[in-house]
């Protein structure tokens, strides 16, 4: 199934960008 591997590297893709998002955010609040 070539769909579901898509799926599955989307889903890991939006996973890190979500983890990268949420440090930048936590970095940002604590340097103010």
């Amino acid at each position: 199934m070539r769909g579901m591997s898509i799926v599955i590297g989307l889903s890991v893709a939006v996973a890190f960008l979500a983890l990268g998002v949420v440090c930048f955010a936590y970095l940002l609040k604590g340097k103010d």
